[in-house]
């Protein structure tokens, strides 16, 4: 990928437009995930970029002044520059769901594995005092305060108990 140049007459273009691309300015016209499985369980790119060639799965789709539309990955629009560009991308709809659900999918999976370990440690908490005097024992208090949390607070907790756990174990 080459962004500077000596030439005169594409001093001061687009990336895009010097590439042959299309005309600026550019806008984000579209976000599209797309892979494959030639064999199930492994996961294969499903595209690659127009303007350097490297396979992509998150494909964004953007559409120049004089209406050619092209797909580039999320890299190649950061080393644009376009600000304007860079602010569509990030801002879509359907990437910004896609991020989340992705964060929200790692976050259920950390949660499930610090339960399991917490569930497999309950009689050590059930052994030792509450830090205070609404609770017999730290079990109840762990219990009560994981009830009430977020996710990121339920991430914390967990892992706060299983390091009390693992103390007490060894």
């Amino acid at each position: 990928m080459n962004t500077r140049t000596d030439n005169t007459a594409e001093v001061g273009l687009h990336v895009f437009e010097r590439a042959g691309l299309g005309k600026a300015p550019f806008r984000c016209v579209g976000f599209e995930q797309k892979h494959y499985e030639p064999v199930p369980g492994v996961r294969m790119v499903g595209g690659s970029c127009d303007y350097c060639g490297t396979g992509i799965v998150q494909m964004f789709y953007i559409q120049g002044a004089d209406g050619r539309k092209f797909k580039v990955g999320c890299d190649c629009v950061e080393k644009t520059g376009d600000a304007g560009l860079i602010k569509a991308y990030k801002n879509n709809p359907k990437y910004r769901k896609m991020l989340r659900d992705a964060r929200q999918a790692r976050d259920t999976a950390k949660i499930e594995k610090l339960q399991a370990q917490f569930e497999a440690g309950k009689e050590v908490l059930r052994a030792l005092p509450s830090p205070n005097q609404y609770s017999p024992n730290l079990l109840e208090y762990f219990t009560y305060v994981l009830s009430r949390c977020g996710t990121a607070g339920k991430k914390k907790w967990l892992a706060s108990a299983i390091k009390i756990i693992n103390e007490k174990a060894t």
